[in-house]
């Protein structure tokens, strides 16, 4: 399970989707992620509430949002998780991942192998389906917040996919030593039933 969170702005709210990796593998041999949740939100308050609510009922420890540049809503959110004594919940830094223009390419290549499984008539669904090329064009990550909080969990499937080894499960892989040591192709992703 991961989440991909857009903070809230003055023009959008606060946004997050929740995906789950199915165990089966499709017709390209690749393991659909499939939208299990998702929710736009003001006040940050109830934003804080329905995403910690979804992700503790999915169990959904990660959340990838772009902290770099956005560390009072980091802040926030972890004093909420930890008045709550939620302990499972761990905000992640997607900001290196965070070109929409690459993360649109992604969702694509995703779309086109049958490896993203939307419902049509979600949030996320509908700003994908609107999107066009000339979109693209003029910030496109504030408009289309809900894809954008896509892109984090796709970059985060990217890069840091799920690897076990023979004595169990060993948690993300980091990037950087996978490239260093040759291993590019990293792991295989952990296997998530999602009924």
């Amino acid at each position: 399970m991961r989440a991909g969170i857009s903070w809230a702005s003055a023009n959008t709210p606060g946004y997050y989707c929740i995906f789950g990796l199915k165990k089966e593998s499709n017709l390209e041999d690749k393991k659909p992620i499939v939208l299990l949740a998702e929710g736009q939100h003001h006040p940050m308050e109830k934003f804080f509430e329905r995403l910690t609510l979804n992700a503790n009922t999915l169990y959904c420890e990660r959340l990838f949002a772009n902290i770099e540049n956005n560390k009072g809503f980091e802040d926030s959110l972890r004093k909420f998780v930890l008045e709550r004594k939620i302990d499972n919940i761990r905000p992640l830094d997607s900001s290196q991942f965070e070109d929409f223009q690459h993360g649109a390419a992604l969702i694509s290549q995703w779309k086109t192998d049958h490896a993203l499984e939307i419902p049509e008539n979600t949030i996320l669904g509908k700003q994908i389906r609107t999107m066009t090329p000339e979109d693209l064009r003029d910030k496109p990550e504030e408009r289309f917040y809900a894809v954008m909080a896509l892109i984090r969990v796709l970059g985060s499937f990217v890069y840091y996919p799920w690897r076990k080894n023979v004595g169990g499960f060993t948690g993300f892989a980091n990037f950087k030593d996978r490239s260093q040591s040759g291993n590019e192709g990293g792991g295989s992703y952990q296997e998530i039933i999602v009924h």
